[in-house]
C-alpha cells in the first residue's frame, strides 16, 4: 500500500460530513440546497486529494478515504438512533462495545 502525506490524510478522514449528508439524502431527509452545495464542494475536494490511481493517490488514500465514508455512516446512524434512543444510552452501547473491541492482546 502506498503511503500519503499526512495532510492528505487529515484532508480525507475529514470527508465523513460529506458522506453523513450524502447517506441521509439517500435515506430520504432533505437536505437543502445550500448543504448540498457544500458537500459537492468538499467533494471535489477530495478528488483533488486523491487524485487518480496512476497520478500518485493510490491506495492509502482510498483507504483513509473509506474511513471517512465509514465514520460518516456512523453518524447518519447516530442521527437515525437518536429517534428511538436516548443520546446517554447510546454513547454507553458504544462506548461498551468500542471497549469489547479494542481489547485485544497488545503482543508485548
Amino acid at each position: 500500500m502506498s503511503l500519503i502525506s499526512v495532510a492528505e490524510g487529515v484532508v480525507l478522514n475529514y470527508t465523513d460530513p460529506l458522506f453523513a449528508v450524502i447517506v441521509m439524502h439517500v435515506l430520504g431527509e432533505k437536505a437543502s440546497i445550500f448543504k448540498l452545495g457544500l458537500a459537492g464542494i468538499a467533494f471535489v475536494g477530495a478528488a483533488v486529494v486523491i487524485k487518480p490511481p496512476d497520478l500518485g493517490g493510490g491506495p492509502g488514500a482510498l483507504a483513509t478515504l473509506a474511513s471517512g465514508f465509514f465514520y460518516g455512516l456512523l453518524i447518519a446512524a447516530y442521527k437515525l438512533s437518536i429517534r428511538s434512543v436516548k443520546p446517554a444510552r447510546l454513547v454507553l452501547y458504544q462506548s461498551a462495545i468500542a471497549s469489547t473491541a479494542l481489547m485485544t492482546p497488545s503482543g508485548g
